[in-house]
């Protein structure tokens, strides 16, 4: 609204769909990890990428809100890049890092970006990829944007989608009791969990077709403090990695609205060609 505000006194003119959606919502973000600009006050860079010909580091901007596609694919030429800094476009600077080669998620192929729904994204390789912000804070309300493509549609025992490096605050994914989603929660409170907008407990992307992108949307019975925040793990346990894709994640301290719930669901939907209940 204040942005708004103050374009219109200068005389542009703005929608609602002109202002990115983080400066719509009526509580800021604790965290966000995507490839597009969600803040208009964010002025850093998207991602810092490594490239496979000679292992050289370098920041990839924004064209617009959305990363440098041309920037990223001229410079990694027809080798792979790999992530090594998803930098957090919230006011906190909550980076996700990874700074072991090997462990570094995949946004470039053989020269190729990793596309899904015509959007770029991050590939988590079951196995190895992940990454961790190494700080402290608190988080209520994780909402992601992701798919899973474990082999056969059968995920591993647990996949961890966020969470930190203590015993109790995480969302993944638990095959007991069927693909259950845990809302930042280890054990029996789950909180609630909705996938593409419609209450739903099991993440549904164990049904075909598994390469579809999915809108997670997750709340834990309470806000919890902790540290060591893993992106693509279930906290500290190595053997329970995302396999697939996660192309945006945005952290809150709070339980949303559900005003500001839907609305983000909403335009995550647009945004990534999905349907959203």
């Amino acid at each position: 609204m204040q942005i708004a505000l103050a374009l219109a006194l200068f005389g542009v003119a703005t929608t609602p769909s002109d202002i990115p959606i983080l400066d719509r919502l009526s509580v800021a973000p604790v965290a966000v990890y995507s490839l597009r600009r969600m803040r208009a006050a964010y002025a850093g860079f998207c991602v810092r990428v490594r490239r496979s010909s000679d292992s050289f580091e370098r920041n990839i901007g924004f064209i617009g809100n959305v990363i440098d596609v041309a920037d990223l694919l001229a410079w990694v030429g027809a080798g792979d890049g790999f992530v090594v800094t998803k930098h957090d476009h919230s006011v906190n600077g909550f980076n996700a890092t990874q700074s072991n080669a090997a462990f570094q998620p995949r946004i470039v192929s053989a020269g190729v970006l990793n596309i899904v729904n015509s959007r770029s994204s991050l590939s988590f390789d079951g196995t190895n990829h992940f990454m961790l912000v190494n700080s402290t804070f608190t988080a209520r309300s994780v909402i992601t944007v992701l798919n899973a493509l474990d082999a056969g549609g059968v995920f591993k025992e647990f996949n961890g989608i966020f969470g930190s490096s203590g015993s109790t605050s995480n969302v993944w994914i638990a095959t007991s009791g069927g693909t259950l989603v845990r809302s930042l929660q280890q054990s029996g409170v789950f909180g609630i969990a909705r996938t593409n907008g419609a209450n739903d407990s099991a993440f549904s992307c164990q049904f075909a077709p598994l390469a579809s992108l999915k809108v997670l949307s997750t709340v834990g019975t309470t806000a919890l403090s902790d540290t060591g925040w893993h992106l693509g793990q279930d906290r500290a346990n190595v053997g329970r990695r995302w396999q697939g894709n996660i192309s945006e994640l945005v952290a809150f301290s709070s339980e949303l609205s559900t005003a500001d719930r839907q609305l983000l669901e909403r335009d995550q939907g647009t945004y990534y060609g999905i349907t959203v209940a």
